[in-house]
């Protein structure tokens, strides 16, 4: 199955302090962002109704 596009970015621990500090400079934070490998993901289907802000129960965390 594919992933979207728009993957988010997860960030190494090792970049933590480097994605915190506020005097890092944008060209050095742009070179950690890139798509985290989905070999190293878990994906599993959740219900669409995940997709809504006012869906905030228990059994949107169960899988289907």
């Amino acid at each position: 199955k594919g992933y979207h596009n728009r993957m988010p970015v997860i960030l190494t621990q090792e970049n933590y302090d480097l994605w915190l500090d506020r005097e890092t400079r944008s060209e050095k934070l742009t070179k950690i962002l890139s798509s985290y490998p989905k070999e190293l993901m878990d994906v599993y289907p959740v219900s669409k109704r995940i997709n809504s802000p006012k869906n905030d129960d228990p059994e949107l965390l169960v899988t289907v």
